[in-house]
């Protein structure tokens, strides 16, 4: 029995007892567009009719439709690798109907799992965020519409072109391009590596720029080897990665380079090269000052200030570094004393015209010059260090002093009566001093007090202060804030905190009633006890936006009344006392 006698009974088999569609192609005869589920040839045809076959099965729906072919022993000898890579089972003939059978019924199986498999992928692709193309001889076979959607493309422009275009139009890296292109020119290149190749770069569309990663996987689709490509969108992973190396280097406050960033600069800038390189160390006088009276908001502004001084006065031409949490350090490479002065006086110029939540900006700096390689660079800095803590230790009292007078301006022009109160206080306090029989030192300290015993409300709002009718329940409380905002203020102060005790207790009472600790009798230091007298009498008897004055005799017996429970009973009798007399002279 001839070739195309057994294939007229397996065709006769599998289309009468299977009800598969066959085709025996025969020479010079076309199989364009026919639509089969198996084709079936001897050797001869085979070879005669390869490259139709060939394009039939590339174009068979679904992926996968075997081709069949019968050989004798002779022919056998005669199948090369590139025919076996092009069909799916070959028949020795002669063979037994039931192995016949359970051949081709495995090779259907197969079919009919491919069938399965490319519905699920179709299915998988349409819904997929991430862009899905088969390419085939540099070409898009298929692309699912997120395609489309990365390359603000219409999807009819993506398929059946080639895809180099689709990236090179889109302005990607040229040197990825290259490695795409001989990828997707050669698919058995994949063959040699264990994972996918994955390329990430940027890409340039109508609406945006963005970061794309393409990975590259080897299938077989419509019988051929092709090359499976999964385009995702990581702009958003970029921008985090970005973001994340930003930080490490960073300060999140300032936006400047921060510590991490200064060790790695100094092992990449000191070189010879780069010498002369200055090193300049700086600190912000006044941040504690500044956190403790307005808080730690005011005191970021007041870093972020400093930040933008130092930015204006290097015009780009260092590295700015957040050294710690008050300190700044700038790296100069190629820079001389000569240049460092004068971008240090720039600093300090800007400093003394600043103001941060009323408080003056004020620096302490210190630099230093490493001209040779001998020298280590660690001598190098803390030698600049040294020079910024000289600095700040002479401007410190300066400094200090600048920031209290400039408080008491601002609280000056919140409310005029609050000064005049001040110095009607002081006066009061120093006679009320000397009758008490106070030792030098303590009136002196008495009058500081009563300068200073409202510097806290510095941060109480105008509209409270001025406030003319009575203050609610917050407003209260807020009012009651002062004394520990004035202790903090004048804690921080090295020639204030010595009376920083005083100023948190004067509105603490005899009877323990008080604020804001609740503090009874002789717990109440004893100048607070005669501030809080001076303080109510003085209240009394001045007009306030809330109240009028009431006369010195009236004040007087109110003082007497509260003798023993809000204020201490002696030194409220010593007091009566004093102001009853005429040749007190009150301001």
């Amino acid at each position: 029995m001839n070739h195309r006698q057994n294939q007229n009974i397996l065709k006769d088999f599998l289309e009468k007892e299977k009800n598969y569609e066959v085709i025996m192609p025969e020479e010079n005869k076309s199989l364009k567009d026919q639509k089969v589920d198996l084709i079936i040839s001897d050797y001869i045809g085979f070879i005669n009719n390869q490259g139709q076959i060939r394009e039939m099965k590339s174009k068979a729906n679904p992926i996968f439709m075997p081709v069949l072919i019968l050989v004798s022993n002779e022919e056998k000898n005669h199948l090369t690798d590139d025919i076996l890579e092009q069909i799916d089972e070959f028949i020795n003939i002669p063979i037994k109907k039931q192995e016949l059978e359970i051949r081709l019924k495995n090779l259907f199986k197969i079919r009919e799992l491919s069938l399965e498999s490319e519905k699920r992928y179709q299915t998988l692709s349409q819904n997929s965020s991430a862009g899905i193309c088969i390419i085939q001889d540099g070409y898009v076979a298929y692309s699912n519409l997120s395609m489309a959607v990365i390359f603000n493309k219409n999807r009819e422009k993506i398929t059946d072109k080639p895809f180099m275009n689709l990236i090179s139009d889109s302005g990607s890296d040229q040197i990825k391009q290259h490695q795409i292109k001989e990828i997707i020119n050669n698919p058995s290149l994949l063959y040699e590596v264990e994972k996918p190749e994955s390329f990430e770069f940027q890409i340039k569309t109508k609406k945006a720029v963005k970061w794309i990663e393409v990975s590259l996987f080897t299938i077989h689709y419509q019988g051929k080897l092709s090359i499976l490509t999964i385009i995702s969108d990581i702009t958003e992973k970029k921008k985090q990665e970005e973001k994340m190396a930003h930080l490490s280097y960073h300060d999140t406050l300032t936006n400047l380079h921060n510590r991490a960033y200064l060790e790695e600069e100094i092992k990449r800038i000191d070189v010879e090269e780069n010498f002369p390189l200055s090193v300049v160390v700086i600190d912000v006088n006044g941040l504690k000052l500044v956190n403790d009276t307005f808080g730690h908001q005011a005191g970021d502004n007041l870093l972020i200030c400093v930040a933008k001084i130092l930015t204006n006065a290097c015009d780009d031409a260092g590295a700015i570094i957040r050294w710690g949490g008050d300190e700044f350090v700038l790296l100069f490479p190629n820079s001389d004393e000569k240049y460092v002065e004068k971008v240090t006086r720039k600093i300090k110029d800007a400093a003394s015209k600043s103001i941060v939540e009323t408080v003056p900006v004020r620096v302490a700096i210190g630099y230093a010059v490493k001209s040779t390689s001998s020298k280590p660079f660690d001598d190098v800095f803390k030698e600049a260090e040294d020079k910024m803590y000289k600095n700040k230790f002479e401007e410190n009292d300066s400094v200090k002093k600048d920031i209290i007078q400039a408080l008491l301006k601002n609280l000056r022009n919140k409310s005029d009566e609050t000064e005049k109160h001040a110095l009607r206080m002081t006066s009061i306090s120093f006679h009320f001093g000397e009758e008490l029989g106070l030792a030098e030192v303590e009136l002196e300290r008495l009058s500081l007090i009563a300068t200073l015993h409202d510097i806290g409300k510095v941060v109480i709002s105008e509209s409270i202060l001025k406030k003319p009718g009575k203050l609610t329940d917050e407003e209260w409380e807020k009012i009651k804030e002062h004394p520990e905002i004035g202790w903090r203020i004048t804690r921080s102060t090295e020639n204030l905190a010595h009376v920083a005790e005083e100023i948190l207790s004067h509105h603490e009472r005899w009877d323990g009633k008080g604020y804001p600790r609740g503090l009874k009798e002789k717990e109440i230091p004893y100048l607070s006890r005669i501030i809080s007298i001076v303080d109510a009498y003085d209240v009394m008897t001045n007009d306030r936006s809330y109240k009028k004055a009431i006369s010195n005799k009236e004040a007087l017996n109110e003082i007497s009344k509260c003798a023993g429970s809000q204020f201490d009973p002696e030194l409220a009798k010593v007091f009566v006392k004093l102001m009853k007399k005429d040749e007190i002279n009150i301001l």
